[in-house]
């Protein structure tokens, strides 16, 4: 089952609340819809807020949907991610995977800290 997410309009940036069950099908909907959401907004800075997000998927379907998420975002989108829920234990292994793929995703504790990553980082789509 895909995810519901509500997208919030911020002056520099996206800020999407997502909700449901991860499931490899419900991340990779996730990119496509980033990626739509910023490239209407004219905006490459997205928070995804993941508070009401449950489940996991296994490591090696991991690094498939990290290998998704930088073909699909490319450089285009700095996606920041919030609220990741306690057993996404392979935050590190996530951003690396994207990284080294040409993408652009790291996990943060708390709004604040987005928002000085992104006042570090020039959005590409203004």
């Amino acid at each position: 089952m895909p995810y519901s997410i509500q997208t919030v309009r911020k002056e520099t940036y996206l800020h999407l609340h997502v909700a449901g069950e991860t499931t490899v099908a419900s991340l990779k909907q996730m990119a496509d819809v980033v990626k739509a959401e910023a490239a209407k907004a004219r905006l490459s800075h997205v928070v995804l807020d993941c508070q009401r997000v449950t489940g996991q998927v296994s490591l090696s379907s991991l690094f498939l949907v990290g290998d998704y998420y930088a073909r699909t975002l490319a450089d285009e989108v700095q996606l920041a991610i919030i609220n990741s829920p306690p057993n996404w234990s392979h935050n590190d292994f996530s951003e690396d995977v994207i990284y080294l793929r040409g993408g652009v995703m790291r996990h943060f504790n708390s709004l604040d800290e987005v928002e000085a990553w992104f006042a570090t980082t020039p959005s590409k789509l203004e």
